[in-house]
């Protein structure tokens, strides 16, 4: 499937300029929104004329590792 990158991306896994879209599977596409939520969509070519419907990424489970930041009572 093709997907969209929304903005830059840089990690250990590549280098990708906002705008660019790049063909792999959907546990691939997964992973990179785990890792930077919302950098990548379904990539749908403006001139297609028909409704076909495209699937969104599946959302990924919740990370049970990560754990959300601390909160300080104000004093």
């Amino acid at each position: 499937m093709r997907y969209k990158f929304t903005r830059r991306y840089i990690s250990g896994a590549g280098h990708y300029g906002a705008g660019q879209v790049v063909d792999m599977d959907e546990r691939l596409a997964a992973w990179f929104n785990r890792d930077d939520p919302g950098c990548l969509v379904p990539f749908v070519p403006e001139n297609v004329t028909t409704t076909e419907e495209v699937r969104a990424v599946d959302a990924p489970e919740h990370d049970r590792m990560e754990r959300g930041k601390k909160r300080r009572k104000s004093a």
